[in-house]
């Protein structure tokens, strides 16, 4: 028969309800569902379950109580004491009468609802998963109705209004794709970034095609900005090889507002503030265009030479010690070029003879050949110096045949 204690009761060893061999202070046993029903039979706000510590005098360490919500349903709490005999019970966590749950908040406005001040880099949630499962290393969090195998595996920040919340998700395309990816953006324009699982990145781009992959549609520019907010330090983008070694860059010098291209060990091409165009061709000299588009040498010893997109060339060429002989001073390739203008300098001591030399071949297997000489007249005398147009090989060859040594020729070819 059931026990009634009309007032206070004591029992000194253990109790049993439905049993008569308790393991415990207090344990229920029965057939069909046990229970223990708390209730307040003066119209009381709360029902109390206190947890103490040496004692049933000492101090409250912890207590769950009912809070009524006066609609016949009741909000669960949970409050503790603080350190210190004298400290007080607060409420740290509320499981709501709709299912929502707060931590550090009495009135949570969702399923789980967190509200504290952490400090240092100590974060105010951490979730750690130690299991062995194939999902051992993360939260799944998916929308309502969906599930594994579907487009978003998890979202963070997932909002009906279009653009007011941002959003992480796994787009799932198969097992082992290489288009399986994970995309960060906002609701509405979901695919900001894009993250394959080959590493491609992709901005405004969902199939990147190399490592970074920048796409857009927008009125105006789609660009890549690189700024450095230090005005004592250049803006750059770097090349690396297998390795890891710069090899080359592209570089903005604030200090003049030039654009540098290095490559192999120094600036090949500098592009001043006014538009100008230096070139350093590995150490051997530079070109220089001006605001006006003119290209001037101004290099010792000068360029190599300039090709163009039509296939014409410009070089030149120095012999500074023709002997005795007959000695080739410069020369073309026949088969990329049908004519060419050589310009010439002849000089020794104070006889100097300057022109041009005409040449064209007609292109068969055996090429003839015809050329001309425009000069000037010779200051002193260079009657010594004899120059000519031969087919040698591949190349159309100007060359001088002297009757006396250490003669200088300079030439500029101008190949069509």
């Amino acid at each position: 028969m059931p026990l009634n204690f009309l007032n206070n009761g004591y029992f000194a060893g253990t109790v049993g309800i439905g049993t008569n061999s308790p393991s415990a202070n207090l344990e229920i046993e029965s057939a069909s569902n046990p229970e223990i029903s708390i209730a307040s039979t003066a119209g009381a706000t709360s029902n109390y379950l206190n947890f103490k510590a040496t004692s049933h005098t000492q101090p409250i360490q912890s207590q769950i109580k009912t809070v009524d919500n006066n609609d016949f349903t009741a909000d669960l709490a949970f409050l503790f004491k603080g350190t210190g005999t004298g400290g007080t019970l607060s409420e740290c966590m509320r499981i709501e009468a709709g299912g929502n749950v707060g931590i550090g908040e009495i009135s949570p406005s969702s399923k789980l609802d967190v509200v504290g001040a952490n400090s240092g880099s100590i974060p105010l949630v951490e979730l750690t998963a130690s299991g062995t499962g194939t999902f051992q290393r993360g939260v799944r969090l998916l929308n309502g109705g969906m599930n594994v195998g579907d487009s978003i595996m998890y979202a963070i920040g997932y909002a009906d209004n279009s653009k007011n919340m941002g959003q992480t998700y796994f787009y799932y395309a198969g097992s082992g794709s290489t288009s399986n990816r994970i995309s960060i953006g906002l609701h509405g324009v979901n695919d900001v970034l894009n993250v394959l699982g080959t590493g491609n990145v992709g901005i405004g781009e969902t199939n990147p095609v190399s490592e970074l992959h920048i796409s857009g549609s927008k009125e105006g520019n789609v660009a890549l900005a690189v700024q450095n907010t230090n005005s004592s330090y250049s803006s750059q983008v770097r090349f690396l090889n297998s390795v890891g070694t710069e090899m080359s860059a592209i570089t903005f010098v604030p200090s003049d507002n030039s654009l540098r291209f290095y490559n192999n060990g120094n600036d090949k091409m500098i592009i001043s503030s006014a538009g100008a165009m230096q070139f350093n061709a590995y150490g051997a000299g530079v070109l220089v265009t001006d605001a006006s588009g003119n290209i001037t040498a101004t290099t010792s010893p000068p360029v190599d030479g300039i090709t163009f997109n039509n296939g014409a060339t410009i070089t030149n060429q120095i012999n500074t010690d023709v002997d005795t002989g007959t000695e080739t001073i410069a020369s073309v390739a026949t088969a990329t070029h049908d004519s060419a203008f050589f310009d010439f300098v002849i000089k020794k001591g104070l006889n100097v003879r300057s022109g041009t030399v005409y040449a064209c071949h007609d292109g068969d297997t055996t090429p003839l050949v015809a050329f001309t000489e425009t000069s000037t007249q010779d200051l002193g005398d260079t009657s010594d110096v004899t120059l000519s147009v031969v087919i040698s090989g591949t190349n159309m060859e100007l060359q001088a045949t002297t009757t006396s040594d250490n003669w200088s020729v300079k030439s500029l070819i101008r190949a069509i």
